[in-house]
């Protein structure tokens, strides 16, 4: 990403004024393992998190939350984007 005007690193500022956008595509990304949660098609293996998503899903997980910035470290906002599914079983 780049970074805010006036910043030099993408940080948990630039997340959190991009939160409703962020938990939007959090909430999409996740509905692409849930529309065949049993078998992936082949354009969706290799896109982080969906196997784990499509596996959830098939255990009767259901989505219950998306946790925006659930933490703020910058290795973890580079990996995730500083979104998490929450899932209740």
């Amino acid at each position: 990403g780049e970074p805010r005007p006036g910043h030099s690193v993408v940080g948990a500022g630039t997340y959190r004024n991009g939160e409703i956008g962020w938990i939007a595509l959090a909430r999409g990304y996740s509905q692409l393992a849930i529309t065949d949660a049993v078998t992936l098609d082949a354009s969706s293996v290799g896109r982080k998190g969906l196997e784990e998503m499509a596996l959830y899903k098939s255990r009767d997980g259901d989505i219950t939350k998306i946790e925006h910035l659930a933490h703020t470290q910058p290795e973890y906002l580079r990996e995730v984007d500083g979104a998490m599914v929450r899932l209740f079983f």
